[in-house]
């Protein structure tokens, strides 16, 4: 059976781009792929309900709003059976019920289903705000903003919760006669003889990208990045769309000092002014020395519990710390969090897979600022020496000298020849 995303882009009823976007907003924001496909383009519903039908291989439900079913057929299906395995009963036929369904039921509840009911069950596939909408309207269960955009969407009408914009603050007045207070100036912190507050006085950033930014979109800019700054922020740009908060760090020798930072916790210009050291033994430092991802616990107290403090993060969620290396020497880490919830494995998994892409980028940039002779920061792997041909067993030796001096083998003895063959030898010499 063809997967449904295969499906809408072999039937074009929607984009590859279009797929790939929603598949991003589908992990972002929860639902299924068509609901996140019709809030992001105008596709075709009657398009979308029929290649649901093919690809699942089960006749389609009426096409637009659900008809209203009778009181009757209602009582046969549970309100919260309904909203738990989202399902509307259509009709009643004989010993059969028809149900309209957003995705095949599994055997086993469509098997209990029908032995409570005393019925067997007809599925009838539909698009899951269609049924959402049914649901609604006859078993009185609340209808999320969500589907209400898009019911509104696909009945051509005003978005019924539209996004108002907050007015701008206003500043507080200023007394003339009052001096405003002069800002404290900290002082650099240092560590190991390194001043991190210079680490701040570097180039504004580019804005940051907005909306959904795949993984077929980072790659592309992987692809065209120009140096390792862009591979950098495609890199985090994308990354950073699965966390509640992440932190980038550059591995410099023994020392990782902040990047960039996004979301709910320290800033980025704060960030840039850390430098952990590696040296000593903490959660960074293990990351760093591992050739894998790890997935732990922050504590409360050594360098630990000054990431944390530094980060404005809470000790003791499970977070993400990622290390990406190239030829085999780490370069940088990520860090990754989902607030007071631990980060599962299952949900960042495209993160995960992205770093092998991301180490490929800068290696190619590195072997073309060789090639344009600029040299790269990673010196090239010296060339194995040939193993020497193994050395001839004695014996071996011992035949191959027999052989040169004309001798029987036999006559070598204790590496030392016989006075016959000294003799032979001194008069063919001499002769």
């Amino acid at each position: 059976m063809p997967t449904l995303s295969s499906s809408i882009v072999k039937h074009n009823v929607a984009s590859v781009r279009d797929v790939e976007e929603a598949l991003a907003r589908q992990a972002m924001y929860g639902g299924d792929l068509v609901t996140n496909l019709l809030e992001l383009s105008a596709v075709s519903e009657a398009a979308l309900a029929k290649t649901l039908a093919e690809t699942y291989e089960i006749a389609a439900a009426p096409a637009g709003e659900l008809p209203e079913s009778g009181i009757e057929v209602l009582r046969l299906v549970p309100r919260d059976l309904a909203r738990r395995f989202l399902l509307y009963p259509l009709e009643r036929e004989g010993d059969s019920l028809l149900v309209a369904v957003a995705e095949p039921l599994p055997n086993e509840v469509e098997s209990d289903l029908s032995f409570s009911l005393g019925l067997r069950i007809e599925q009838r596939v539909g698009l899951a705000v269609r049924i959402r909408q049914a649901l609604a309207r006859d078993y009185s269960l609340g209808l999320d903003s969500r589907a209400e955009r898009i019911l509104a969407k696909l009945g051509g009408l005003p978005d019924p919760n539209p996004s108002v914009v907050p007015p701008p603050e206003q500043a507080p007045p200023v007394l003339a006669d009052v001096a405003p207070e002069p800002a404290p100036v900290e002082r650099g912190a240092r560590r190991g003889g390194i001043d991190l507050t210079s680490l701040a006085a570097r180039k504004d950033p580019k804005p940051r990208r907005l909306g959904p930014y795949t993984a077929v979109m980072a790659e592309r800019d992987l692809l065209e990045a120009a140096d390792s700054d862009d591979v950098l922020r495609a890199f985090f740009d994308f990354a950073a769309q699965y966390f509640d908060y992440a932190a980038l760090f550059a591995v410099h020798g023994d020392l990782a000092e902040g990047r960039d930072a996004a979301g709910a916790g320290a800033p980025r210009g704060r960030v840039l002014s850390l430098g952990i050291p590696l040296d000593l033994p903490s959660a960074l430092s293990r990351a760093v020395a591992a050739d894998r991802f790890s997935l732990l616990r922050l504590g409360t107290g050594g360098l630990d519990g000054a990431l944390a403090r530094d980060l404005d993060r809470r000790p003791g969620p499970q977070v993400l710390l990622l290390p990406i290396r190239v030829r085999s020497r780490p370069v940088l880490v990520l860090y990754g969090d989902h607030g007071h919830q631990d980060v599962q494995l299952d949900s960042i998994g495209q993160v995960i897979s992205f770093v092998p892409r991301v180490s490929s980028a800068l290696e190619r940039l590195i072997l073309k600022r060789k090639q344009r002779g600029g040299g790269g920061s990673l010196p090239p792997q010296l060339p194995t020496r040939p193993r020497a041909a193994p050395l001839p067993r004695p014996e071996e030796r011992a035949a191959a000298l027999a052989s040169a001096l004309g001798v029987d083998e036999m006559s070598l003895g204790g590496g030392k020849l016989s006075k016959v063959s000294d003799v032979s030898c001194g008069a063919s010499v001499l002769g």
